[in-house]
């Protein structure tokens, strides 16, 4: 996978991988329905938020070491518009739902993960996310601004930076 990039096509439904050495894009797995966000995991499992309405708002996976990689849906229902995604160490999969204005999250290190609701408060068409440590970092587009949201105390601890457009 050295030497890749991975990037959605939210026009055309399809994943691609960019060679960095020679420019060629090349699309890897097809028929989604409105790939929008992608993660990749530490064993090369391929993460992809489809918003589309139909057979969207839903999560798939892939293994891109497969020789054809073939995406099949993990999480189906609860979803509204999972618009990005990230992998964290410690193997929670986040999501922000544009549609809901909240987070989700998933443990993938048991048997079932189940997307949950993990945060909702205060967020307005979220969609940037980072994960570092205990903290989150959400893009949130309504407010125009990003909020640093702080997991590791009860209730988590929210700081918010507006983003000025106008200096």
């Amino acid at each position: 996978l050295s030497g890749y990039i991975n990037s959605s096509s939210f026009r055309d439904s399809y994943i691609a991988k960019f060679n960095t050495v020679t420019p060629n894009t090349t699309p890897i797995i097809t028929a989604r329905s409105n790939p929008f966000g992608l993660a990749l995991d530490a064993t090369s499992k391929l993460y992809i938020a489809e918003s589309g309405v139909s057979n969207g708002n839903r999560i798939s996976r892939a293994t891109l070491t497969d020789a054809q990689p073939i995406a099949t849906p993990l999480f189906t229902t609860g979803l509204n518009k999972p618009t990005r995604l990230k992998w964290s160490a410690d193997n929670y999969l986040y999501s922000t739902e544009t549609g809901s204005n909240e987070i989700s999250r998933a443990n993938l290190g048991v048997a079932s993960p189940v997307m949950q609701s993990y945060f909702n408060s205060g967020l307005s068409q979220p969609m940037g996310l980072d994960v570092v440590g205990t903290k989150l970092f959400v893009g949130d587009f309504g407010s125009t601004s990003i909020k640093n949201i702080d997991t590791s105390v009860s209730p988590f601890q929210v700081n918010t930076h507006v983003i000025d457009y106008a200096s």
